[in-house]
């Protein structure tokens, strides 16, 4: 790209659709992108929201694909070597510039609706800046442009950058650029507001310790401390007060702090002491509208309310689906629109004066792959490996592994129950089957009978089924185990969940067995607990290996009401 492209000013290249110098500033920025930005040093919520968008949206990697065509239904992936690849590559040639040129694109595109791609020659090579409209200008003389990566001003000569402005079109008037921020502007102002409220009454003593009402006639037990009926230090149970309090904050380690204050006074008098507080019904709404607040910012950026609210009340498959909710809801889309400006505006005018054919059919895309959190990635694939629809080079790369990871040549590799042993990927998996099968809750009787009946031929359901009952053997193996060194030892060649097949189990230990090991499967397949517990228990009482198959085929027997489906043989 850059050889053809940037050697002086190609005719290729001077259409002002391409913008090598041709774009003036008609306005550094407009009153809300101005406002928006100053709310962004003030707002920790909005910062952290757009932190989390553009964070999430960066762990994805940009790729050249070529549209479909003929009888295609999706892009295919340019191979990394070809041409087309070179005007990415110089981009951001790595991983890690890669992730920076998403982030920032990502922050600018949610907090001011607008950005630029600035390239240019300097001594050490092509540079290519991600500009805000803080960080370029253009003069008559040349172009100055910031680099926030590496801290640095450039001052250019005007016909020797390629400045590409790319902004989020307003839905109306799409000549202007939009933001979310544009609409949460009266929405941040209120909650710096409601802070501000708080940190007021924190900071006024009227607010926050009130009026506390004494009589004159009070006094302190401190003999030689005033005499007369007007003392030279005026009021002695006020002067007796201050001082004390003066000394807590003083001495906050002096246990004299911890001792009442004596005032000694007739019956009519200490009744009459009264502390006056200054607390308004407002105080009490605060902070259920400071909370309001944040959720209304969090609905304005496109992002769960949980993001910014906390996830502190949720468990950990809830936390995955407000976070899969985020994924789909924002950063696909966010990814989209990004891959479609760099497209239009960057990569396809870039190909079209490189002279490569065919340009228009070259597209920027993405791998959302990273951008999924890496549990809930490596969850899913081992349910895909425990499936049969995934390899096992493609397994160990998922969970961050290499091929020198693998097991060496003969070593015995146990069965595939690596699934069992991650504690989330059961109901995470069940939760994507959940969304296949229209399932949203607990089944009902009826429904219970359909669920069963797609077991057999449902492998994602089977998969379920077969993970807590391994997981459910296993506990009983570990409490039939218990502590004994003897039995360790004697059965320590043997998987935990066969240990049921070499020492009885009692009726106490099946039912702690079935109790702990389907606490999940009751929270992500409830219509599974009953029929697969049935199983596992007989697998027990009979003491048997388990079986996926057999499991399955025992599963059916259920469903069509068999008298006799825990009593064949296995």
């Amino acid at each position: 790209m850059t050889a053809a492209m940037f050697r002086g000013r190609p005719s290729g290249i001077v259409d002002a659709r391409i913008g090598l110098g041709s774009y003036a500033l008609e306005s550094a920025t407009a009153e809300w992108q101005a406002e928006a930005a100053e709310l962004y040093n003030l707002v920790p919520e909005l910062r952290y929201g757009i932190y989390w968008i553009a964070s999430s949206a960066s762990r994805a990697k940009l790729i050249v694909a070529k549209a479909p065509t003929g009888e295609e239904h999706e892009p295919t992936d340019v191979p990394r070597g070809h041409p087309a690849w070179e005007p990415l590559l110089e981009l951001a040639p790595t991983g890690p510039e890669q992730s920076m040129v998403i982030y920032r694109m990502t922050t600018l595109m949610k907090l001011l609706g607008r950005w630029r791609f600035v390239g240019f020659d300097t001594d050490g090579g092509r540079q290519w800046v991600v500009a805000s409209e803080y960080d370029y200008r253009e003069s008559g003389n040349g172009v100055w442009v910031h680099d926030s990566v590496s801290g640095t001003d450039y001052e250019i000569a005007r016909d020797q950058v390629w400045s590409i402005p790319m902004l989020m079109p307003h839905p109306i008037r799409s000549a202007e650029p939009d933001a979310p921020t544009r609409a949460l502007i009266g929405t941040l102002h209120e909650l710096i507001d409601l802070s501000g409220h708080v940190q007021t009454a924190a900071k006024s003593r009227l607010a926050g310790a009130g009026l506390l009402l004494v009589p004159n006639s009070l006094n302190t037990v401190a003999p030689g401390q005033s005499t007369g009926v007007n003392p030279p230090d005026g009021n002695p149970l006020m002067h007796s007060l201050i001082r004390t309090s003066q000394a807590s904050f003083r001495s906050p380690l002096d246990v004299s702090r911890h001792l009442p204050v004596i005032i000694e006074g007739h019956q009519e008098a200490l009744n009459a002491v009264r502390h006056l507080t200054l607390a308004t019904p407002f105080d009490e709404r605060v902070d259920g509208l400071r909370t309001s607040a944040v959720r209304r910012i969090a609905i304005g950026l496109d992002i769960p309310p949980e993001v910014l609210t906390g996830m502190g009340d949720l468990n950990h498959w809830t936390a995955w689906q407000v976070e899969s909710s985020g994924q789909r809801v924002n950063i696909e889309p966010t990814l989209s629109f990004l891959c479609r400006e760099m497209t239009v505006k960057f990569l396809r005018p870039a190909l079209t004066a490189m002279g490569i054919p065919d340009a228009e059919d070259y597209m920027v895309s993405f791998d959302a792959a990273g951008a999924q959190s890496e549990a809930n990635r490596g969850d899913l694939a081992l349910a895909a490996y425990e499936l049969g629809l995934l390899s096992d080079d493609a397994t160990r790369a998922a969970l961050g592994y290499g091929p020198s990871d693998a097991p060496a040549p003969g070593t015995p590799v146990p069965g595939q129950e690596a699934t069992g042993l991650v504690p989330s990927g059961m109901d995470r998996l069940a939760d994507r089957l959940r969304d296949l099968t229209n399932r949203t809750g607990p089944a009902s009787g009826e429904d219970s009978q359909v669920g069963l009946s797609q077991i057999a031929s449902d492998a994602g359901w089977s998969a379920c089924a077969d993970i807590a009952s391994r997981r459910a053997l296993r506990r009983c193996g570990q409490y039939l185990l218990g502590s004994s060194r003897a039995l360790r030892g004697k059965y320590k060649e043997l998987p935990l969940d066969e240990i049921h097949t070499q020492i009885s189990a009692e009726p106490d230990v099946v039912a702690s067995a079935l109790r702990e090991g389907f606490a999940e499967l009751a929270e992500a397949a409830p219509h599974l607990v009953d029929p697969v517990a049935s199983y596992v228990r007989f697998r027990i009482e009979t003491g048997t290996k388990h079986d996926k198959r057999e499991m399955c085929k025992y599963l059916m027997r259920a469903t069509t009401g068999s008298s006799d489906a825990g009593h064949r043989q296995h």
